[in-house]
């Protein structure tokens, strides 16, 4: 008498459909938890890429810094690498050793924008007063959106962040989609040092009086 299998033919297929349906709640379960870690990865290097801007500032204003290659500077490098240089020994030039470099290669998250060349180059001068050169030599506006991967076209506040400076050095950052700010550049006036001096106050190139010499008196009692 032959023995019926149909039982465990059933069986086995029921079991290949919950492994399927168990493979598919683990690909959607596990998908926000790499959505997440992206966009993590996306806000750190905005934040860092605005934090770079500052310091970068800040570093060429209390150094007073008038020379072009004294300036310190943040470097787009490429779309997924910028470097920081800045005097940090403070003997006014920027060494190999005082830049540091941040890389994302590999992450998801990139540097894009309208006609972007790199390298870009956003310099700070003595007064904090920015200038942004492309790879080109072009004099650019810098706005850069960091995008976890998107476009500009395709950027929102859920997948990117806008990183804008204004000609005097203030760093904005933005949600991605958002409109950029437009900034005046601002003018700057030569005053004359004979200006703004009260009529009354005299400067006088007289040598100074010369003190009269001590006159010691001694004094002896017997």
């Amino acid at each position: 008498m032959k023995k019926d299998d149909s039982q465990s033919g059933h069986t086995i297929i029921e079991l290949i459909i919950v492994l399927l349906v168990l493979a598919i709640i683990v690909v959607f379960a596990f998908a926000p938890f790499k959505n997440s870690k992206t966009a993590f990865r996306r806000q750190n290097f905005a934040r860092e890429m605005k934090v770079s801007l500052e310091r970068a500032r800040s570093d060429s204003i209390k150094r007073r810094a008038a020379a072009e290659n004294s300036m310190a500077r943040v470097t787009i490098n490429s779309a997924v690498l910028f470097s920081l240089s800045t005097d940090l020994n403070q003997n006014q030039i920027i060494e190999n050793s005082e830049i540091k470099q941040i890389n994302l290669a590999g992450s998801g998250v990139k540097i894009v924008g309208d006609n972007l060349i790199f390298p870009i180059t956003v310099k700070f001068d003595r007064r904090g007063f920015m200038t942004a050169i492309n790879g080109a030599g072009t004099q650019i506006a810098p706005n850069f959106t960091i995008c976890e991967n998107c476009t500009v076209s395709t950027a929102n506040s859920k997948n990117s962040n806008i990183i804008s400076i204004s000609p005097t050095g203030t760093v904005v950052m933005m949600h991605g989609g958002e409109t950029l700010p437009t900034f005046q550049i601002p003018t700057v006036s030569t005053v004359n040092q004979s200006s703004q001096i009260n009529s009354l106050a005299v400067v006088s190139t007289s040598p100074q009086p010369t003190p009269s010499p001590c006159t010691v008196i001694v004094v002896v009692c017997l």
